[in-house]
């Protein structure tokens, strides 16, 4: 987001999907328990245990089956040991402790009105509390020129849950931005 704002012109288009996250509102500042598990798990021995515990993969398995994905069943031991090994690299506690509390600076709120060009928000229809559909409208309202793609079989993941119905969309989304 950062970068297609400081860019202008060289990009031409952004797409941005489900935006949202962690149950969060636009712009909202850091809870104290948000900065709580932030410090915890930033710490030598007990985040390195909480991290794991939160990281393990029958905990991404309940989040990828529960608020990830449309339909469980779509949730392979392939997937999760994907987003296993992705959590498990090196210096991987310390993204998810910096987001959860608030210390990177992930607002898309305040980027999306920055950025010239069209921004194409994918949002899937069945997105449980994590990025609530009602939500979608507020972010496409913040771009310049913001356009809405739902996606009926979706919740956190279009791209993947949807992959031809997304490049369709955003191919579409594209060749209208270049006209």
């Amino acid at each position: 987001m950062r970068a297609a704002a400081r860019l202008g012109r060289q990009v031409g288009c952004v797409a941005v999907i489900c935006p949202t996250g962690l149950g969060g509102t636009l712009d909202r500042p850091p809870k104290p328990a948000q900065t709580a598990v932030k410090n915890l798990i930033m710490t030598p021995v007990a985040g390195e245990a909480f991290y794991n515990a939160l990281a393990s993969r029958p905990s991404l398995r309940w989040f990828l089956e529960n608020q990830a994905y449309a339909e469980r069943s779509s949730v392979t031991d392939a997937i999760v040991e994907d987003y296993w090994l992705a959590t498990h690299q090196p210096g991987g506690r310390w993204v998810p402790a910096h987001f959860i509390g608030g210390a990177l600076n992930c607002s898309v709120a305040s980027d999306l009105p920055l950025i010239p060009g069209p921004v194409m928000v994918a949002w899937g229809e069945r997105a449980v509390n994590t990025a609530p559909i009602s939500t979608a409208p507020d972010y496409v309202n913040l771009a310049r020129h913001g356009e809405l793609a739902l996606f009926a079989q979706s919740r956190l993941l279009p791209h993947e849950e949807e992959p031809q119905a997304f490049a369709d969309r955003l191919e579409g989304f594209i060749a209208a931005s270049a006209a």
